[in-house]
């Protein structure tokens, strides 16, 4: 298996959750893989050591950070189509390159210079994405070798369609949290990292955890 490509639209240094999320997953690919962090920007300053410590990665191996721009990335609708064909142009010669993006856009310019890819679904196709990828059915395209959505809920909406695809919901890594408080044995306990303003989900998991009043919940 050839060298592993990552594709995400952040800069560093930031600690938005998209940031965190991306960063765990290409510390845990290094594992096994060689692998490449493709991003819009990264600090000069911002070393990889300084990246360790702050995202509290675990892999002996390092991976190493391409940078598209040499400034800090706006997410607009220019600046993703920038990204997207400069980060196709790049990888449009690496022979036996495995490649994941969860930019919807880069995808399409993958496509365009036909590189199979794997491409991750956090959320729903909306406006130019939907015509691309729903309208024109490039979601089928046989270069997008397998799709992963992170819910099952996302992966229904496109149940008609003859794709590849994996289920794998966010997770965390326990390793990472240290309780101050002592936690009961035999008890499930249930976990909530994000935001706590309404619309985020805190409302339901209040409701969940006076339905289920025999297990612990623990919010982050």
């Amino acid at each position: 298996m050839g060298k592993l490509f990552y594709i995400a639209e952040i800069n560093l240094p930031s600690f938005r959750a998209y940031t965190i999320h991306v960063l765990k997953i290409v510390d845990a690919f290094t594992n096994t893989l060689k692998t490449q962090l493709i991003i819009p920007f990264s600090s000069k300053t911002y070393h990889y050591k300084k990246i360790k410590n702050d995202f509290l990665l675990t892999s002996k191996k390092k991976f190493q950070i391409k940078n598209i721009f040499d400034k800090e990335f706006v997410s607009t609708t220019i600046n993703r189509v920038c990204f997207g064909f400069k980060s196709a142009l790049y990888l449009k010669s690496k022979a036996n390159a495995v490649i994941i993006t969860r930019s919807i856009t880069t995808s399409l310019f993958l496509i365009f210079f036909k590189k199979k890819h794997i491409l991750e679904i956090h959320q729903k196709f909306t406006r130019l994405s939907h015509f691309f990828f729903i309208f024109l059915n490039i979601i089928e395209s046989k270069y997008i070798i397998n799709i992963i959505f992170i819910t099952r809920a996302i992966q229904n909406e496109y149940k008609n369609k003859n794709i590849n695809f994996l289920v794998l919901p966010d997770g965390v890594n326990l390793k990472n949290f240290k309780y101050k408080i002592k936690i009961k044995k035999n008890i499930k306990n249930i976990y909530y990292i994000g935001s706590f303003y309404k619309g985020r989900g805190i409302e339901i998991i209040f409701k969940l955890a006076k339905f289920f009043a025999n297990k612990n919940f623990f919010l982050y």
